[in-house]
């Protein structure tokens, strides 16, 4: 099946993703000139790691700011950087999604090209915007979407997070589809006590297991099967699929194909654990394919890490056209 064929099972969207394409470069301005590039600041210490390598090059800048966390880490630091140099500062609370539309506010061109930092975001927020431009950005019809983040270092993590249950990306509900099977499609990380918690909660009549490999870090596979030992073996290998973190196109293709076979007959849940690349794609895949529900673990830990910048940026360019 073409990679072209997947984009047209949805008529009734206002713009339609027509490509994804992972971009090779340490430069997230490389023959692209965006008119907005949005930031999130965090307490992470790479936070203002892009903002760092685009400088004075792009007019308008936002950084969404956390009403939380406002003393942890680096938090303090880049909300320096980001009043410093002369970013429109909007705070949000992690749980919520931006209202997008006070964000951007009007645009009156007929294309945009956007630069989105998702290194410090919540999944909800990079997830609602995915939302946003596909189906309340009126008044264009071609979206250039330059999605970009740092890996972070490679560090151990425990099981010591409280699993609290699981909720949605894009604050949409819960509910079972009835008379269908359930294929979970979960990606693995370091978490295997998550992981069995996800399980445990949706009880999928399919399970498939998703990793990266390469990863940015070799160590990180390493921990993975590792940790979820148990859980591999649990589990025929033909439902053990490892993507490449490096080529955002091949993973929608993997993903698609997987939902094609699947979802006639199957109430399809992606929980994207691990790499965010991972997360981005299965996002794209549900603008195709909204009856695909995505989900994350409520997790709540008792400190919250600090993660340095490792490697090179992560760039995913997404164009989104007028149908």
């Amino acid at each position: 099946m073409k990679f072209e064929a997947i984009f047209t099972s949805v008529s009734k969207c206002i713009m339609e993703l027509a490509k994804i394409e992972h971009i090779e470069t340490d430069d997230p301005l490389q023959n692209f000139t965006p008119e907005i590039f949005i930031t999130a600041s965090g307490y992470e210490t790479r936070a203002t790691a892009i903002a760092q390598k685009i400088d004075d090059r792009v007019n308008r800048k936002i950084a969404l700011s956390y009403e939380e966390f406002s003393r942890e880490h680096a938090r303090l630091h880049n909300d320096l950087y980001f009043k410093n140099n002369q970013y429109e500062i909007i705070r949000y609370s992690s749980s919520e999604s931006p209202d997008y539309h006070n964000v951007i506010k009007n645009i009156d061109k007929d294309q945009v090209n956007i630069l989105f930092d998702i290194s410090c975001m919540t999944k909800r927020w990079y997830h609602s915007f995915f939302q946003y431009l596909h189906s309340a950005l009126h008044g264009t019809n071609r979206i250039h979407l330059r999605i970009v983040y740092f890996p972070s270092e490679f560090s151990e993590i425990s099981n010591e997070g409280k699993f609290k249950g699981m909720t949605s990306a894009y604050n949409e509900k819960y509910t079972p589809r009835e008379n269908k099977k359930t294929a979970l499609f979960l990606g693995i990380s370091q978490d295997s006590l998550c992981a069995s918690k996800i399980i445990d909660f949706y009880k999928p009549d399919d399970l498939f297991l998703f990793y990266s490999d390469p990863a940015t870090d070799k160590r990180f596979i390493e921990k993975v099967f590792i940790n979820n030992h148990q859980l591999i073996e649990s589990i025929a290998i033909r439902n053990l699929l490892s993507y490449p973190i490096n080529n955002g196109r091949k993973i929608f293709q993997m993903l698609a194909d997987q939902a094609l076979l699947l979802r006639l007959d199957h109430r399809i849940v992606i929980v994207p654990q691990g790499p965010k690349i991972f997360a981005l794609v299965s996002m794209a895949l549900q603008l195709s394919y909204p009856d695909i529900q995505i989900c994350y673990p409520d997790v709540r830990y008792k400190k919250v890490a600090d993660r340095k910048p490792a490697g090179k940026p992560v760039i995913l360019d997404l164009i989104f056209e007028n149908e």
